[in-house]
């Protein structure tokens, strides 16, 4: 009994690390905001292109470029 409540206490020590380790990188490196920020560009970028292809509007092209200019700078 007192080898699995050391086991399950270091267990849990050991999970509490890295979830602040993890904690600390997030922060540093904002991965999820980047993230979530592409999903939304990418996702602006499919209805450029979806009226673009359904109104043969080509001036969108520009934006779409500049768009995915964006994301690449991003990454």
């Amino acid at each position: 009994d007192t080898v699995n409540f050391r086991t399950a206490n270091k267990s849990f020590k050991l999970k509490k690390r890295c979830d602040k380790i993890l904690e600390e990188y997030e922060t540093k490196l904002q991965l999820v905001a980047k993230f979530m920020k592409i999903r939304e560009m990418i996702r602006e970028l499919d209805d450029l292109a979806d009226t673009c292809a359904k109104t043969r509007d080509m001036a969108l092209i520009d934006q779409i470029r500049k768009l995915s200019g964006e994301i690449t700078a991003t990454l």
